[in-house]
């Protein structure tokens, strides 16, 4: 994942020695992998830009670890209130005042904790209302007013593609094609 806020570019990946996974640039040519703060201790899957903050999710078994959040894009901090994924983190997107992240659940085994959305990039909160993924959500995006997620749901093609319009209540798609499996990746432009 890549995004730019802040004359920064922050991308995550993989990377074993920790620090690797989140790199960030001045110019898009030339990086520098992140040296202070938290990182993941493997994969960054996803990362988001708005309010003058950078959300980042993915692999951390902490649990907290899975999202993270930077002012500067240089040094960042593991999320430690509210929900948060069991593993990865695996997309997020900001958009009408609010992040939306998706990944691998929640350590309780309840399926919203797929979905979660925060205010602050901080405190994040696990959906309660309308569908959601019973496995992994891999990607999220904002744009015209509606968040659009892309994930995994057992048997129903349908509920491989949900939407919501304001980050918290879920919809499963019901018309036109859908996915036999999972949907990886979605982008509004």
């Amino acid at each position: 994942g890549v995004a730019y806020g802040k004359d920064k570019w922050v991308a995550v990946g993989d990377d074993s020695t920790g620090y690797g996974s989140i790199m960030y640039s001045t110019d898009g040519t030339s990086w520098t992998q992140t040296s202070t703060g938290a990182s993941f201790s493997a994969y960054g899957f996803g990362v988001a830009y708005g309010k003058d903050k950078w959300v980042t999710v993915g692999d951390d078994s902490t649990g907290y670890g899975s999202i993270m959040y930077s002012t500067d894009g240089v040094s960042w901090t593991k999320t430690s209130t509210g929900a948060s994924f069991s593993t990865y983190g695996r997309g997020v997107a900001y958009g009408n005042d609010r992040w939306v992240a998706v990944g691998d659940g929640n350590a309780d085994g309840n399926n919203y904790g797929h979905i979660m959305y925060s205010t602050d990039g901080v405190s994040w909160t696990k959906t309660s209302t309308g569908a959601s993924f019973s496995s992994p959500g891999y990607r999220v995006a904002y744009g015209k007013d509606r968040w659009v997620a892309v994930g995994n749901d057992g048997g129903d093609d349908y509920g491989h593609i949900m939407y919501s319009t304001d980050g918290m209540c879920w919809t499963q798609t019901s018309t036109g094609a859908s996915f036999s499996d999972s949907g990886y990746g979605v982008a509004y432009g």
